[in-house]
């Protein structure tokens, strides 16, 4: 997994780029960039007609955290991100706005091994968590399973 910087929009930084897979497993792919305030989830495979891309805006983000198939012979890792988005509801009459919770679970699959596995997945949930708690962290930053540091200069 690479911290390249990339631009997802004029003047945000990405903090982490990468491509996963779909849970449950369908043969679905996704490029997920993360910025100091949103989530860009782009779907790849099948390929869209259109270049959709849903944004989650972090300040509607609860939670996020790792999980492990009970398959033991599964490689892949996986994190899951909870959220809270105002929707249109469905009224007769009026119309109005609530929050209706959603989560969308990430399989990472990238490495040979579950630990490397592992490792991108609590890479991802704990810079999610840290952006939502307002812990500002950059593309350089060291994001491990129980530390955030800045890099060593």
């Amino acid at each position: 997994m690479s911290l390249a910087l990339e631009v997802c929009r004029e003047g945000s930084e990405t903090l982490l780029h990468g491509e996963f897979g779909a849970y449950p497993p369908k043969g679905t792919r996704f490029v997920l960039s993360l910025t100091w305030t949103e989530l860009h989830i782009q779907r790849l495979v099948p390929k869209p007609d259109s270049d959709h891309r849903t944004v989650v805006h972090l300040v509607d983000v609860v939670g996020c955290h790792t999980l492990r198939s009970h398959a033991l012979t599964d490689q892949s890792a996986y994190f899951c991100v909870y959220t809270y988005p105002l929707k249109k509801r469905k009224v007769a009459v009026g119309s109005g706005r609530a929050r209706q919770r959603t989560a969308r679970t990430f399989q990472v699959d990238g490495a040979a091994c579950y630990t490397g596995n592992q490792e991108t997945a609590e890479k991802w949930a704990a810079a999610i968590k840290c952006l939502v708690m307002g812990i500002p962290i950059s593309s350089e930053t060291v994001v491990g399973l129980y530390r955030v540091t800045e890099p060593e200069v």
